[in-house]
């Protein structure tokens, strides 16, 4: 949108995009310095998310949020490859916990039943 509304700049003159990104913003508000830092200490300054919402600056085209190569090392494990297939659970989880009362709430005169207006009956 905002390289749409800079051609648009560019061919009659007319402002429509204003900009101020993280440096211009922290000079006068001292939170939001310490914010910024924070986040950039915390992931990195040239993390996507660091690039594009506080620098604005546009990571279109490079493959999506992380690097093809990034992705690739999450995808790898340090486990062994398994040569065949996943072994079934032997066990599946259950709970015999209760919730509510003993009884149901038709029979302690609480029916909070939602009917549509068409199958409500007089």
């Amino acid at each position: 949108m905002a390289r749409q509304l800079r051609e648009q700049e560019a061919s009659d003159g007319v402002r429509r995009v204003f900009v101020y990104d993280a440096d211009v913003v922290a000079a006068e508000v001292p939170a939001y310095a310490r914010h910024v830092a924070d986040q950039v200490a915390r992931l990195g300054r040239e993390h996507p998310l660091v690039r594009s919402q506080y620098y604005l600056e546009e990571i279109q085209g490079e493959g999506g949020l992380f690097p093809a190569s990034a992705r690739q090392a999450h995808l790898r494990g340090t486990h062994p490859r398994q040569a065949s297939r996943p072994r079934p659970a032997t066990s599946t989880p259950c709970s015999s916990m209760s919730v509510g009362a003993a009884r149901p709430r038709r029979e302690r005169g609480e029916d909070r039943t939602i009917t549509p207006a068409a199958t409500r009956r007089p």
